[in-house]
């Protein structure tokens, strides 16, 4: 099966139960390819979402003008972007609007909202004072 001319992508094709778009060598269930180029700011190769109100995930790149700079995969309105399992109904990490991201906590408030210990191979700063390090010291003011 072939549908031909689908706004940027030429060929979309079913291969042995693979979906390819914008490719005509699958290396996945479902692989889509989107040379958009690298002119300065995101291209979205994907969007996932319930319909046009929103509730989604996009898959983007980022580029620079010369380059592609960065991966990203974001919500697609104003919602949270949540990452969890099938089998833990909790979050385990979540970003908001705010750009807060909680770790096990549902409604982070503050940069980072951890719901649990906390292990660190390294020393633990506030600002640019060392409170903690890996030989068990703890600094005071």
């Amino acid at each position: 099966m072939t549908d031909c001319n689908c706004d940027h992508f030429t060929t979309n094709v079913v291969f042995d139960g693979s979906v390819a778009i914008g490719t005509l060598s699958p290396g996945f269930r479902l692989h889509v390819e989107h040379p958009d180029g690298v002119a300065s700011g995101e291209h979205i190769i994907a969007v996932f979402r319930r319909d046009s109100s929103g509730g989604g995930v996009v898959a983007t790149y980022q580029a620079d003008g010369t380059s592609v700079t960065a991966s990203r995969v974001r919500s697609s309105g104003p919602t949270d972007l949540r990452i969890g399992t099938a089998t833990r109904l909790d979050v385990i990490a979540i970003l908001n609007s705010n750009g807060n991201v909680g770790v096990g906590k549902m409604d982070p408030s503050e940069k980072l909202d951890v719901s649990g210990n906390i292990k660190a191979s390294g020393s633990i700063f506030m600002g640019t004072r060392k409170v903690a390090d890996t030989a068990g010291c703890y600094y005071a003011d």
